[in-house]
Formats: structure tokens, sequence, C-alpha cells
């Protein structure tokens, strides 16, 4: 199910997902992700202790 709802995430805005909530969820979590990254006020502020990516 992340398969399908990272391939939803290319039509943004232009999407509501309402069913499974398995799916909506993972939405969700992912734009809430997205919005912590983008709040911040300097670059990089958000990724402050998190690790490297693999």
């Amino acid at each position: 199910m992340v398969g399908a709802a990272r391939q939803l995430l290319q039509f943004g805005t232009d999407v509501e997902v309402l069913d499974p909530p398995e799916v909506r969820a993972v939405l969700a979590e992912t734009a809430a992700r997205i919005t912590d990254l983008y709040s911040g006020d300097d670059p990089g502020d958000s990724l402050a202790g998190e690790p490297e990516p693999r």
C-alpha cells in the first residue's frame, strides 16, 4: 500500500484518498513530514539530528 500512496503523491492536492484508510494515513503522515521540512526559517534546520538517508 505504501507504493500506491507514493504514486498518488504525484497528484498533490488534485486527489483526495478516501479509502483504504491505511493509504490515507500514509499520505497524511507524508504531508505532515513535508510540512515540517519546509516550515522552518533556515534550510536544513528540520534535518538537524536526523540520520543521513541511505
